[in-house]
């Protein structure tokens, strides 16, 4: 019996260590239905069409935040592109994506990251993906 007993309360102790280590885990995708996270997510599917081995998977059409343990927000993310980048993209022939090397280009880019509140004006910078 004391096995039994002691196996179960392993169990509730296990189940506490990880609420507390989920705890401050506050990054989540936030709102998978703003226009520019579908538009990023249109692109990616017309580049999917157009290039080869284009994996549009590598590329993050996502927009999070993350609030920290504190309920400050500290870090946001945006769509790797934005809606006139999104746009362009969608505009242009699958040729035309190729030959101005925008497959290549969107594949090895990043997200826009930086401090909340923020805009995708703001944090990493580069150079665009489309002309």
């Amino acid at each position: 019996m004391k096995k039994r007993g002691l196996a179960f309360r392993g169990g509730y102790v296990a189940a506490a260590v990880i609420v507390v280590l989920f705890a401050c885990d506050n990054r989540h995708d936030h709102d998978n239905f703003r226009g520019d996270v579908v538009s990023c997510e249109e692109a990616l599917a017309h580049l999917a069409d157009c290039c080869p081995r284009f994996d549009p998977e590598r590329v993050r059409c996502q927009y999070n935040y993350d609030e920290g343990c504190s309920g400050d927000a500290t870090q946001v993310e945006h769509p790797t592109l934005d809606s006139n980048e999104s746009q362009c993209i969608r505009n242009l022939e699958c040729s035309d994506l190729i030959e101005r090397d925008v497959c290549t280009r969107t594949q090895n880019d990043l997200p826009y990251t930086g401090e909340k509140p923020s805009s995708p004006d703001a944090g990493t910078s580069r150079g665009p993906v489309c002309p």
